[in-house]
């Protein structure tokens, strides 16, 4: 496809709007050395607007820069407020759906925690496939959900599926529409509930989230434009809601007969955001050059919590000398190494050896837990969000 060429509508009013010249390629692989985190690959993003459908996406992106394999590891599991949050949807997926003795796929189901816990609630079977996949530590598949580490396509259309979903994975694919399509057409039956779940674009563009901007993902859906690429690729879109404040767009739809053409157009207001955009992104940048380097001056030890893509962008771009450590509650992300800086990923527990004065906090939902977690190893750090 011709990246100028709007990935959802096809449209070719596409207007390039914003630039960073390098970021890592990847943000959540792990690197078990420094030297390998700093020679990671790097690239540019310049997004693209598409204002006949208010998608948003990276026109210089190239999908075989990238490798999902064993060693990509994006789990949020280890936080307890997104533990409840993902329990409490797959409550409200099982009541809504009626999901008891179904036969689930799902598409981009990393080590399948979701797709087993869809199938412990409702009794049903479970399908997953995801390319990063590793069995190791995870132990065997249970009879209910076989996981395979390998991309969804043409030779799975004999699974029957009775209800598909599939969570942060489709802001990675390069042609959003095609691959849409290529489900809907492995699925031949009418009216199967689909259930997709990407970041918001708004809480990017609109309230400052610019830390999300990395390069694997290339897509930024907006309603509107989430909306139509379903429409667009067989799809009846039912419900288009924002989730965990804002963060997050969850799509309910079924599929249907013929796909249908058209569809929303820009949410209102959009144009506005994307021309005042590179504005406020410089705003912020400058905002915390300055109040790294206060830090810096003042000779406050200083720790991010979270290594997740958040912090590899905030990071990479601001480049403080200052900050050595990086916390995570994840276990496999102990003793790793941050791509592109190289800060080593520490546990909670690490603080009680390295006092630090401040934490960066780089998710603001997590503030409260973040909080708790470090004071129950004793650190009386100043908490700061990001």
């Amino acid at each position: 496809m011709d990246r100028a060429q709007c990935p959802v509508c096809e449209g070719a009013r596409t207007t390039p709007f914003f630039r960073i010249e390098r970021l890592p390629v990847s943000c959540n692989h792990l690197c078990s050395s420094r030297g390998a985190a700093l020679s990671e690959p790097t690239a540019a993003i310049t997004l693209g607007f598409c204002p006949d459908c208010g998608h948003v996406f990276n026109i210089e992106y190239d999908s075989t820069q990238l490798t999902y394999g064993p060693g990509y590891e994006n789990s949020l599991r280890g936080s307890d407020k997104f533990r409840k949050y993902d329990d409490a949807l797959v409550d409200s997926l099982v009541q809504r759906y009626h999901l008891y003795g179904r036969v689930i796929v799902e598409i981009g189901c990393g080590r399948g925690q979701f797709l087993r816990a869809l199938c412990e609630r409702g009794a049903n079977s479970g399908i997953g496939f995801d390319p990063s996949y590793c069995s190791q530590g995870e132990g065997a598949n249970g009879t209910s959900v076989v996981i395979r580490p390998e991309v969804y396509g043409s030779l799975h259309k004999d699974l029957r599926a009775e209800f598909i979903c599939s969570r942060h994975t489709l802001e990675h694919v390069g042609d959003p529409r095609a691959f849409l399509s290529n489900i809907r057409q492995e699925t031949t039956a009418v009216g199967i509930p689909v259930f997709f779940e990407v970041p918001n674009g708004l809480y990017t563009l609109r309230d400052g989230g610019i830390w999300d901007i990395i390069y694997e993902h290339c897509s930024y859906f907006t309603s509107s434009s989430l909306a139509r690429v379903f429409r667009e690729a067989g799809y009846e879109p039912v419900e288009v809601a924002d989730a965990f404040a804002g963060q997050f767009l969850a799509m309910h739809a079924r599929t249907q007969a013929c796909r249908q053409e058209g569809g929303p157009t820009a949410t209102p207001g959009l144009d506005t955001l994307i021309g005042s955009f590179a504005q406020r992104y410089h705003s912020i940048l400058s905002h915390w050059a300055r109040k790294l380097l206060k830090l810096e001056s003042e000779g406050r030890r200083v720790v991010v919590w979270g290594a997740g893509a958040k912090t590899t962008t905030f990071l990479n771009l601001l480049r403080p000398g200052a900050i050595d450590y990086v916390v995570d509650v994840n276990p496999r992300k102990h003793g790793k190494y941050v791509i592109g800086t190289g800060q080593r990923i520490v546990p909670p527990e690490f603080l009680r050896e390295y006092p630090a004065d401040d934490i960066i906090c780089m998710n603001p939902n997590y503030l409260d837990e973040i909080a708790s977690q470090a004071r129950a190893v004793g650190s009386c750090a100043n908490f700061i969000s990001a």
